[in-house]
């Protein structure tokens, strides 16, 4: 029983040494301040907000942005330029071609296999 009891107390030790360490222990013991860091998988400088670490700076491969909607891609983040007419979200602005603001309308429609489409799009 002493043995057990001897074991434990070096095991409670041990376990109150490392969050002493890593800024845990809860009494506020002047740890080192962790902070939220997200995924860049496509390393365009965004990341993925569903991807996170705590560090105290950020690990390889991380970034304090939060805002990529598409992580696989580079050309897709908030900063980049959206393509019109491509079904695709390019700037993380929530909008699609013909919604998005930064596309300009079509300026006539055509007749083509027996379906208006728009002509001249962006």
């Amino acid at each position: 029983m002493k043995k057990l009891a001897k074991l434990l107390g070096v095991f409670l030790l041990l376990l109150m040494l490392t969050f002493s360490l890593v800024g845990c222990g809860g009494g506020g013991g002047g740890g080192p301040t962790t902070t939220t860091f997200y995924r860049d998988f496509d390393g365009d400088g965004y990341g993925n907000p569903a991807d996170t670490t705590q560090a105290t700076s950020a690990p390889p491969g991380y970034v304090a942005d939060n805002t990529d909607c598409n992580d696989n891609n580079a050309s897709i983040n908030p900063g980049a330029t959206e393509v019109c007419n491509d079904s695709v979200d390019n700037d993380c602005d929530g909008d699609i071609d013909a919604n998005d603001l930064d596309c300009p309308a079509p300026t006539s429609l055509i007749w083509d296999q027996g379906n208006w489409d728009e002509a001249n799009w962006g």
